[in-house]
């Protein structure tokens, strides 16, 4: 889907909000092998949440791993937040 032609993501059934707290434990950048070959894709590999349950008052995580692949990239810009280490838990600075 292509943002710029002003289609909205979520009329295509994309919920941004099922996209939090994905810890993403991987990044790739696959490029050719020369000559005619002009493969440029990003990948992210993460972990995602497939189910959310409940038992004896407790609440449980089901993931599993996936990835996104991102075709012709080019000019690719990263910004990383890590947080503030005054968020961490004490026991972990």
């Amino acid at each position: 889907m292509n943002q710029s032609e002003g289609s909205d993501p979520r009329e295509a059934g994309f919920d941004p909000g099922a996209w939090h707290d994905r810890a993403v434990w991987g990044m790739e950048w696959r490029t050719g092998e020369g000559g005619d070959d002009w493969t440029s894709q990003f990948v992210l590999r993460f972990d995602s949440i497939v189910r959310v349950y409940r038992e004896n008052d407790v609440v449980y995580h089901e993931v599993a791993p996936a990835q996104l692949v991102f075709e012709d990239v080019t000019d690719l810009r990263i910004g990383v937040d890590a947080g503030s280490v005054q968020d961490l838990p004490s026991n972990a600075r």
